[in-house]
């Protein structure tokens, strides 16, 4: 019985229909946590990072023109508990 009610669960949870656009910027570099969510914390010279990007696409032939806003943070904690090391925590916020 209990694991009929998980399948049910889970039937209903991956039968609702989802869309969705893939989120990029034109200088990918400038999003770092975005691109490569494997470097967070990975600042050559410095111990954080805070950031943020805008776009907005078709201003000029559409009334409602895309917009893209992020804000990224992240940085290097526990420097001085790890002995060859750091921990990289980050956070990113997206709209679209």
């Amino acid at each position: 019985m209990r694991y009929s009610g998980i399948i049910s669960v889970l039937l209903i949870f991956f039968s609702v229909p989802v869309a969705a656009q893939d989120l990029h910027f034109s200088q990918f570099y400038q999003s770092p946590l975005t691109t490569n969510p494997a470097n967070t914390g990975f600042i050559p010279d410095a111990d954080y990072r805070i950031g943020g990007n805008y776009r907005n696409q078709y201003s000029s032939i559409m009334q409602q023109p895309y917009k893209t806003m992020s804000l990224f943070g992240d940085a290097q904690v526990f420097r001085d508990r790890f002995e060859n090391g750091w921990l990289g925590l980050g956070a990113v916020v997206l709209s679209d």
